[in-house]
């Protein structure tokens, strides 16, 4: 009996010893799991931070630019001070071309690449640097492809998507490809009418009627011409009510 007494005691304490092994491990473990997931919280935290940083810093920038690029467009009138046009729409270049180098796998960031794109392939049309242009207008098409599906920005990405294609259709009839060009100013048409299908944007209809009056150039067809005209004019009613 005693014997068998020892023994018992030696498998409670066995028994006890083990289930203080395993309440440590699971605590230690426990300790673990909850040290990495706040150091996975945080590190999203700081990620979320940086990301939202680096859209401000790239929008503070851009309002800088945009101004610039409007006092370039208002010079436009002025015949003696082309000289100085020229300088602003040559730094507003400069800057476009430094920021859409870089590259982001963040939307927000993507999307402001985009927009820059756009206006930079518009300057570089001013500066009748076509081929550059249509560098930049095949850039622009292609980010705004990839941005289409995005749940927050496919539907503008589609609108700079007409606007890039329409942009190189004119740097392409600048250059005398008239066929070509014709084609996408066709296929530019077609973006923007899928784009006003999703919005009642009077702007939108604007820009539409824009693209038909440039393709009416580009065919010389005063019929067509004429059909754009009238689209365009209770559009712009709309946006003076």
């Amino acid at each position: 009996r005693d014997a068998q007494a020892k023994r018992l005691r030696r498998l409670k304490q066995t028994a006890a010893s083990l289930a203080a092994v395993v309440f440590l491990t699971v605590s230690v473990s426990a300790v673990m799991i909850n040290s990495a997931r706040n150091q996975e919280k945080a590190a999203k935290e700081q990620e979320a931070i940086a990301k939202t940083e680096a859209v401000h810093h790239f929008r503070e920038s851009q309002s800088t630019i945009a101004e610039l690029s409007q006092l370039a467009d208002a010079l436009s009138d002025y015949p003696l001070a082309q000289a100085e046009r020229k300088q602003l729409l040559k730094a507003v270049t400069e800057y476009y071309d430094r920021q859409t180098s870089k590259q982001s796998d963040v939307p927000e960031l993507r999307i402001e690449q985009l927009r820059s794109l756009v206006r930079l392939g518009a300057v570089s049309n001013q500066l009748l640097k076509y081929s550059q242009a249509i560098e930049t207008w095949d850039r622009s098409a292609e980010l705004a492809i990839n941005l289409k599906t995005n749940d927050t920005f496919g539907h503008e990405a589609s609108i700079l998507h007409a606007q890039s294609l329409r942009g190189r259709a004119q740097s392409l009839l600048a250059n005398g490809e008239h066929s070509a060009a014709r084609d996408l100013n066709n296929d530019a048409i077609a973006q923007m009418m899928e784009a006003t299908e999703k919005s009642d944007d009077p702007e939108l209809l604007i820009e539409l009627a824009t693209l038909r009056l440039q393709q009416a150039k580009i065919e010389k067809d005063v019929g067509q011409y004429s059909a754009a005209l009238t689209q365009l004019t209770p559009a712009i009613e709309t946006l003076t009510k």
